[in-house]
């Protein structure tokens, strides 16, 4: 079974006097979702990242704000996300803070990625949201990305908005708050978020560029990360590694191990251990992502086959029939009438 995904309480603590300020009664959402104040304090205390989903929902409903993640994120304080806060703050450039949010976001959630992708006109930060989010999640998603937003506005400036903004959420009905952080050319209902802009702002030098804390920053980012890989189970980590892995198309025992930085004997003895092979979570992974996603109707059956790594449709339509003894089209109208 994939474990369910969690987050550092402080990196949300700022949503208390954020929501409070918007009028909420803070204290009641917490309650609803089962969350005490104590639970967002503490750097080492990791909390249910759903139950953060659903009471970002719930506020928004209360509310009665569609762009209720654009709002927090508006107001939510630069470096109140630990080390990776900082690590971006202090950055030279922009472009070491993308390097940042890419290596050390999974100190704030790890079951969560962000990549970071530099070709020779753009530049682009893909985010790879747990796929064991509860639905709905707009507003934390949203929320996530416009945050980034933000923090790269400390250096191209107030009214700086991405090329392209690529959104795996349903469009709202209200889109002046998505406008406000995202500009214009927004995307709904994709399969990946993506935030696109020119590589051009990747030399701006961030206003708070601190050469001895950004050091800091990397070397507690990296022990904390050592620290995380410690703890965490290692099919817990296989099985992340493959889902960040997937739309790049064949995933590997070699591949999948070289991320964890092991060996693949090291790996499948320690899966051995656990009582299982790298194919058996490979698979166990890949069918229940392809229950996930067939139940989204956003996704298309070729973009579902894409989303698990599959060339072809054909193989998709062969492996749905060894899952579950049927196409992908008569799954999906199973899930549909569960």
């Amino acid at each position: 079974m994939i474990s369910k995904p969690t987050i550092a309480g402080d990196s949300v603590a700022e949503l208390g006097p954020l929501l409070s300020h918007l009028g909420a009664d803070f204290g009641t959402l917490l309650k609803d979702v089962g969350l005490t104040a104590a639970d967002l304090s503490g750097t080492e205390k990791r909390i249910s990242l759903n139950a953060i989903v659903e009471l970002l929902e719930q506020a928004a409903i209360v509310l009665r704000s569609d762009g209720l993640g654009m709002r927090i994120a508006r107001d939510f304080p630069a470096g109140r996300t630990g080390i990776l806060g900082y690590a971006v703050l202090s950055a030279p450039t922009l472009r070491d803070a993308f390097k940042d949010v890419h290596r050390y976001f999974r100190l704030i959630t790890p079951h969560q990625h962000a990549e970071f992708i530099e070709t020779d006109t753009q530049a682009e930060l893909v985010w790879k949201f747990s796929e064991r989010l509860a639905e709905p999640n707009t507003q934390y998603k949203t929320m996530t990305m416009a945050m980034m937003v933000r923090r790269v506005r400390l250096a191209a400036g107030p009214n700086w908005t991405p090329d392209q903004m690529i959104l795996e959420v349903r469009r709202p009905n209200d889109l002046t708050d998505y406008i406000s952080i995202f500009g214009h050319h927004l995307q709904f209902g994709a399969a990946r978020s993506r935030m696109i802009c020119s590589k051009d702002i990747l030399d701006l030098k961030m206003p708070g560029s601190d050469a001895r804390l950004h050091k800091l920053m990397l070397e507690l980012g990296d022990y904390r990360l050592s620290e995380l890989e410690a703890e965490s189970d290692i099919v817990d980590r296989t099985q992340d590694q493959i889902i960040a892995m997937l739309t790049q198309g064949q995933v590997t025992l070699e591949m999948v191990a070289r991320e964890l930085g092991t060996s693949p004997r090291s790996l499948q003895r320690r899966l051995k251990d656990e009582g299982t092979t790298f194919h058996t979570v490979f698979e166990k992974t890949r069918r229940l992502l392809a229950r996930h996603y067939l139940r989204m109707r956003q996704y298309t059956l070729a973009e579902v086959a894409f989303l698990l790594g599959f060339s072809e449709q054909s193989a998709f339509t062969r492996a749905c029939r060894r899952w579950f003894d049927a196409t992908p089209y008569e799954m999906r109208g199973r899930l549909r009438s569960d």
